[in-house]
């Protein structure tokens, strides 16, 4: 491990997954529902990545998502 590597900020990803599928990767939980939301999407997971190793998911139904 390099001396920079202990201050820097952990990378975080988030992928949106529709019907089983990764469709759309981004560096922002928001951008991913506003895909999802655009894409007309009903039912879909978001599974969120620190430095690429997975660290939860959350599940959404339609008539659940904040708005």
């Amino acid at each position: 491990m390099r001396h920079t590597d202990l201050f820097s900020k952990p990378r975080m990803t988030f992928r949106l997954l529709y019907l089983g599928f990764p469709v759309y990767e981004a560096n922002s939980h928001e951008l991913c529902m506003q895909v999802a939301t655009y894409c007309g999407y009903n039912q879909f997971f978001i599974l969120a990545y620190r430095n690429g190793q997975y660290v939860g998911s959350t599940g959404y139904v339609a008539e659940h998502i904040p708005r």
